[in-house]
Parts: C-alpha cells; structure tokens; sequence
C-alpha cells in the first residue's frame, strides 16, 4: 500500500521553474516520514500534489497501485488529514470543531488528551460545549494560539486516516511543546503512515525515513543516522540549526 511519486515534474502558474522536477520517490504505508530541505526546496508542493490540490505537469501518484487522480474524491479524502500551518479552527464548540463529522465524547476527550489540550478545556465552565471566539459569540472563549493548534491536530487525530500531514502546524508552539506533539502523533500511528514537514527538525529523530529535498528534487533519504554518517545536505541542514539552539 505504498504511496509512489513517478517522474512527477510540476510548476506554478506564471513561471517556468520546476517547483517539483522528475520527482520519483515511493513512501511506505505506516511508519514515520519527515521532508526537510530550505526554503523552495518542494516540500510544501509535494503535499499539496499528494492532497490533489493540483494535478502534476508530468509524471503520476500512485495509491496503492492506483493513480490518485482516478480514485473518486470522498473516498480519497477519507484516506488522507492533513494540519497545514494555516489551518482554521472554526465559531463553534470544541466538540464540533475536533469531530465535525460527529463522534461520542469519549472519542473526543481522548485526542484531546493525546495532544495534551483536555486539561485546558476541562477547566472551561461547559467543557466540550464551550464556543470559541468572543466576537462572534457573547460567551465565546479565546484560545492561544498553541491552544488553536493542538485542537486542529486532535482534529486530525480524530479523523483515524491512513495517512496524517502536518505541515508546519507548530509553527506556534517552543521546540520543546513542537517535539512532545511530534513524539505523540509518532506514538499513535501505528498502522498508519505520518508525514512530517517542519524547518525545526525535532521530527527527523524517530523518523523511519528522511526524505531532503533541494530545487525540487530528492537530494537524499535514509534515516537520520545513516545521514548525519554520509555528511552532505541534511547533516549541514542539521548542524546548523543546532548551532542556533
């Protein structure tokens, strides 16, 4: 049930630059994944391609054996949950915002806890039922934006996809809460697949593959010591943010 990039070149309107270039790649299907590389290097387009936010120029996805783009849209969306950085949490209660869908409490209050939110929303005076937003509604309440985020992230939790994106989605949050919820999410996958992008790399540790990207293209993968030994892209990547910590 791998997931397989072959030769997938893809471009942004209104440039010739190839954001992704003949990318072929194949991903397992559970385990951890993390995508590092600077700035431009493709990260981002290669989930927003795996999401079918856009159709690559040239090349295919495969899904299990299948081209995404011919797997019908609901059933696709059901196999994917993703927490960009720009995620939205939405004017309702908490209870709405984590299963929009609908789910028993129990279900709730335990991907809160995986995210270590259910403490925050225990001490609120209607708990699950609490609104969000004070502006939109008079008993409305505002979270932090670390807060925000860990809920986005139990809303992802919530959804049990085989395969769970984030995408810098604790942008907000020190290296160390970053870390914690990486480590949890890890914990819980399971049978399932996680794919992690972050420019702090507190992922690539327990990550099974790492997978470094530069203009476009895969300069490496293997596991982080395997790529600390060969000292090329990902170890200058790593050794100079370690220097800034």
């Amino acid at each position: 049930k791998a997931i397989v990039f072959s030769n997938v070149s893809f471009s942004y309107p209104g440039t010739d630059r190839k954001a992704l270039d003949n990318v072929s790649l194949e991903l397992p299907s559970k385990g951890s994944i993390s995508v590092v590389g600077q700035n431009g290097s493709g990260k981002s387009t290669l989930i927003k391609l795996l999401l079918r936010l856009y159709r690559p120029d040239e090349g295919s996805i495969f899904w299990d054996g299948r081209d995404i783009w011919e797997i019908p849209l609901n059933e696709y969306r059901k196999k994917v949950a993703a927490v960009f950085q720009d995620y939205s949490i939405f004017a309702l209660d908490i209870r709405d915002n984590v299963a929009p869908g609908g789910e028993n409490d129990e279900k709730i209050w335990d991907c809160l806890r995986q995210v270590g939110v259910d403490g925050t929303v225990k001490k609120l005076p209607r708990q699950l039922d609490t609104l969000l937003f004070g502006y939109y509604h008079e008993e409305g309440v505002d979270l932090s934006g670390g807060e925000k985020q860990k809920l986005a992230i139990a809303r992802m939790l919530h959804k049990d996809s085989a395969l769970m994106i984030l995408d810098e989605p604790t942008a907000a949050l020190d290296p160390r809460a970053e870390l914690e919820i990486y480590e949890q999410v890890h914990r819980l996958a399971g049978e399932r697949a996680v794919l992690y992008i972050s420019h702090r790399m507190s992922s690539c540790h327990f990550s099974d593959i790492i997978l470094v990207l530069e203009e476009g293209r895969v300069a490496e993968c293997g596991t982080h010591n395997d790529l600390m030994e060969r000292k090329s892209l990902y170890y200058r990547l790593y050794q100079s943010q370690a220097e800034c910590y």
